[in-house]
């Protein structure tokens, strides 16, 4: 907070572009809402739910395998 006191705002979003933020993600929200979805949850340390690895390899895609 003290950088905002200070006028330093470089670590925070304008109005304007948190506006633009909310309108790229409220249709999102709003689907999940309407068809009664939400994020499938996943186990720490994987690539995410079975489904985005399916999601990926109808487009011949794979996620990266990225070992920490």
């Amino acid at each position: 907070i003290m950088d905002v006191i200070r006028g330093n705002q470089t670590l925070f979003m304008r109005g304007d572009e948190v506006e633009a933020a909310w309108s790229w993600t409220d249709p999102i929200i709003e689907g999940w809402t309407s068809r009664a979805e939400r994020p499938k949850p996943y186990d720490v340390e994987t690539t995410g739910p079975e489904d985005a690895a399916v999601l990926m390899h109808r487009e011949g895609r794979r996620w990266l395998d990225i070992k920490a």
